[in-house]
Formats: C-alpha cells, sequence, structure tokens
C-alpha cells in the first residue's frame, strides 16, 4: 500500500504507512527572524500518534525545538538526528529515546517499517541526512536539505528503486560564486530519475521576506519541476500544505 503524504511546512511532513506514522523534519513554530511564507499544514496538538521522528539537520527551520518542545509524546517517541548537539537538544526538551543516525545505517521502527540512513553532506553544524523508509513494499526517499545528487547516485546504485522521492526544490544559494544551499528543482527532477521513483513530492519550496533570505537567491520551486517534467519522469505531485495525498 502506498504511503499517505501530508506536507505541514518547508520540509516537515507527516508520512503514514498505514497507520506507521513519521514526522519529518518539524517546523511549527515561527521566529521574528524566520517565517515559514505558507499556510502551516498542521499544529503540534493535530499530530496523530507517531511511530518516529526524522530529522536531516539542525537548522529550526527543519528542528523546531521549540515547537517539540510542546508535543505529548516526547517520552515514547523515538527521534533520529543527525549530529551530538541535536541529539543533546533533543534530550533538553524531554525526548527519551534519541538516535544519532549514522550514515549507512538501518534502523527497525516498528515490525513493520524500516528506516535507512543515507549521506547528504556536511554542514558546519554537523552532518546533513537522508533517509529511506520502508513498509512492504512501499518505500520513500526522504531528503529535507539535500543538496547533491552523487548521494542519491550511491545509494541507487546498491538499492532497488523508491516509490516516492520527497526532495527539495528552491535552490537557495549565496550570489555569484557562494555555495548551494539545497538543491534547485533542476537538481532535484534529476535527483528524482536516479533514485527510480515513480512520484516526486517538491518539498523547501517557500520561504518568508526575512532578512536572512535577502541574502540568498532561489533557483527553482515546485511549480518549475513540473514544468521540466518530460515523459517518463517522475509524475511530480505539488502538494498544498494540509493536503493529504496517496500515490
Amino acid at each position: 500500500m502506498s504511503p499517505t503524504i501530508t506536507r505541514i511546512a518547508n520540509s516537515c511532513a507527516l508520512l503514514d504507512f498505514d497507520g506507521d506514522v513519521v514526522l519529518t523534519d518539524p517546523y511549527f513554530t515561527e521566529r521574528w527572524h524566520l517565517h515559514r511564507g505558507e499556510p502551516l499544514g498542521m499544529t503540534i496538538d493535530e499530530l496523530p500518534a507517531l511511530a518516529a521522528i526524522v530529522v536531516s539537520h539542525f537548522f529550526p527551520n527543519h528542528w523546531d525545538t521549540r515547537g517539540l518542545s510542546w508535543y505529548r509524546g516526547r517520552r515514547d517517541t523515538p527521534v533520529f538526528v543527525a549530529s551530538e548537539r541535536m541529539v543533546r537538544s533533543a534530550a533538553r526538551i524531554g525526548f527519551e529515546r534519541v538516535v544519532l543516525a549514522e550514515w549507512g545505517t538501518t534502523h527497525r521502527i516498528t515490525d513493520r517499517l524500516r528506516l535507512e540512513v543515507v549521506e547528504a553532506h556536511h554542514s558546519p553544524g554537523g552532518n546533513v541526512n537522508n533517509y529511506v523508509l520502508t513498509s512492504g513494499t512501499a518505500s520513500v526517499f526522504f531528503g529535507g536539505e539535500a543538496r547533491d545528487v552523487a548521494p542519491l547516485r550511491a545509494y541507487r546504485a546498491h538499492h532497488d528503486p523508491v516509490d516516492v522521492a520527497l526532495l527539495p526544490v528552491n535552490g537557495l544559494h549565496v550570489p555569484l560564486t557562494g555555495p548551494k544551499l539545497v538543491m534547485g528543482s533542476h537538481d532535484a527532477l534529476a535527483g528524482a530519475r536516479v533514485l527510480g521513483a515513480r512520484s516526486f513530492v517538491p518539498i523547501h519550496d517557500a520561504h518568508g521576506h526575512d532578512l536572512v533570505w535577502g541574502f540568498l537567491q532561489r533557483d527553482g520551486s515546485a511549480q518549475t519541476a513540473r514544468d521540466d517534467a518530460r515523459p517518463g519522469d517522475p509524475d511530480v505531485v505539488c502538494l498544498a500544505t494540509g493536503v493529504p495525498w496517496s500515490g
């Protein structure tokens, strides 16, 4: 059975594998310097029971510890994080089942649901993780802050195709010769092809009009990915926040 996917904001989404529900890159609260730029699809209080939380990296629009401090399941819900720094911050807000998810490791979340930790890249704040979640015959690749196609190609060389790929599309980068922070729509579509995905759900698209984003430029969007898709490409599914979708 295909998972049901609901976008919440940025790279935050619910992945529902027939009752085994995983929250990705939690982002619920805005800050004075960091706004969503799109409606919040669900509040912390509206979350269903979670089998796990998986987090790609430390930045607060992916790892919203302030919002998570209100989550009622902190004692029992396992949270998979990318760095020791995030392990410590998870413990500070009351999570008791915190896993440092290292590249190349596999974890059993439930009897039906398996998590693979896939290399993304290094950042000044520590490693950035990609993840693959598999239940039965259904698999989802989640790259909340994916930047490069090469790690996806390396993963695919030794693994079966995935059903759905969630990848960033706005291509934030420092102008002129500055570094790229995440995939743009062209890279994300190429990554979804490499992974053999049937469907590609764009994430990491909208941002508010904040000072920090004024120093960065975009290179793509969900709509650009859909427009650029060719016959034979994965189906590009542009999801509004709060709207469930099953592939």
